[in-house]
This record gives structure tokens, sequence and C-alpha cells, in this order.
């Protein structure tokens, strides 16, 4: 999963997480009460280093093949998306968006049902999606990121507008090898 990993300048990895703020609150908890000095924001760039990447929970490096299979799952999550922008900007754009209408036309639909990031990710007996690479970046879809703003349009140019968005944040997903090892320092 695309995360963020602090590393010390000897290269020892100390936690991973989604945000810079959950890496520090990690780091401090587990230095609580010890001889360990805590953490703050203006410690990384220092003594510390955040590396952007494919990780898993505990800091390793996601194999070549899990990468390849997280990126064709975003390569068909953009296709999906931009097939449905593609049959939305035909319908009347003072229409109230209908699910179905765009199915008929696209094949395609909003929802869990019918994207692969959910089908891959999405837990139905935990309702969890802690998984998801667009969580993890932007927040729940149900919650926090431009999705909700889509189900809810009131007409189908603002579905396409917020619909538009959306897929930008799905495309931000895509990294190649060269550009995950960013190291901010």
């Amino acid at each position: 999963m695309y995360k963020l990993k602090l590393i010390s300048e000897d290269g020892t990895c100390f936690s991973v997480g989604n945000t810079e703020q959950e890496l520090i609150d990690s780091y401090n908890e587990s230095a609580a009460g010890g001889e360990i000095p805590t953490l703050t924001i203006d410690d990384i760039g220092n003594e510390w280093i955040l590396v952007y990447g494919w990780f898993n929970e505990i800091g390793e490096e996601i194999t070549q093949d899990d990468e390849n299979k997280m990126i064709d799952a975003i390569d068909q999550a953009i296709d999906h998306w931009q097939k449905m922008v593609d049959s939305a900007k035909t319908f009347d754009p003072n229409e109230t968006p209908d699910g179905l209408k765009l199915f008929c036309e696209s094949g395609e639909s909003w929802g869990a049902d019918y994207c692969v990031l959910c089908e891959k990710f999405y837990d139905r007996n935990d309702n969890d999606c802690k998984a998801c690479p667009l969580e993890q970046k932007y927040g729940p879809c149900d919650k926090n990121n431009i999705y909700m703003k889509m189900v809810e349009s009131i007409n189908w140019a603002y579905w396409i507008e917020y619909a538009d968005k959306y897929l930008n944040q799905i495309k931000s997903l895509k990294k190649v090898k060269s550009d995950i090892a960013n190291v901010r320092r």
C-alpha cells in the first residue's frame, strides 16, 4: 500500500503510516516513558527522513509482483471512472444523476459493487477500506474525500465536476517505481 515510512539517517525503519502526524504519534507512543526524546514535525528532515512508497504495514517494500497488481487495479479503476465521466458528458447537465441510466449507457456505475479497488480492499464484514490506497491518501470514500460530493450531486453537471476530481485522485495513486522512492529531507 502507498505509505510513509519514518527512518533514521542510519536507515533504521521506526514507523510506517498514512500521514506525517500518524508516524510522529506512533513513534512518540513507543518512546513514552523511556530515554528516547519525543519527535516533532520540525525533526523531519534533520535527523529523520520520510520515504514515500509502496510498503506493507511493517515497512517492507512491496514486491514487484504485488506492485504490478496494485498498478493494474489502479489502471482498471481509472478506465472505469473515465468511461463513466465520458458517458455522463452526453447527458443533459441539468438532469438528476441516475446510476441505472449511466450503467445502461456505459456498462459502468458508481459504488463498491463496481469498483475494482473496493473489490480488492473493501472488507464488508468490518466496513473497512484501510488497505485501499485511495483511502490512505484521501480518506474514506463515504466520509472525507470528494466521492460523497459526487454521489450527492443534484445534477449531471455537478456529478461530472466531482467525478473528474475523483478520477484525478485515482490517477494520483499511480506512481512509477522511480517516483515512489522520493526522499524528503
